[in-house]
């Protein structure tokens, strides 16, 4: 198993919604252009979309309920080493953009 899909894993996100292969895929594809980080809807989106033969729509949504899947059956305790000062069960799951973000940045060791 490869590193990412260990921590989307252990995130609390199954393997079996179709939100953690784009998860998967945002993370190769940040891996060749970090700058997709900040360009969400109008370029990472539609690219994980035209892979996968479907919409940007359908993936912000299939990563969002990743997101909220991890959130409500994840481990608190990794929640929080890597989203550090930002995480609080209370306040809520994090936005797509900022989830996506740190997952990258910790996957990649920055």
């Amino acid at each position: 198993m490869s590193d990412a899909t260990n921590y989307f894993l252990r995130m609390g996100i199954p393997d079996f919604i179709v939100g953690f292969d784009f998860l998967m895929d945002a993370m190769e594809l940040a891996n060749n252009d970090v700058t997709l980080l900040r360009k969400l809807t109008k370029e990472l989106y539609p690219q994980i979309a035209e892979k996968n033969g479907t919409t940007w729509q359908h993936v912000e949504r299939g990563i969002r309920f990743a997101i909220e899947t991890a959130w409500d059956r994840g481990d608190d305790d990794f929640h929080e080493k890597v989203f550090g000062y930002s995480y609080s069960r209370t306040r809520g799951r994090p936005s797509n953009g900022e989830f996506i973000s740190r997952s990258y940045h910790y996957l990649a060791g920055k």
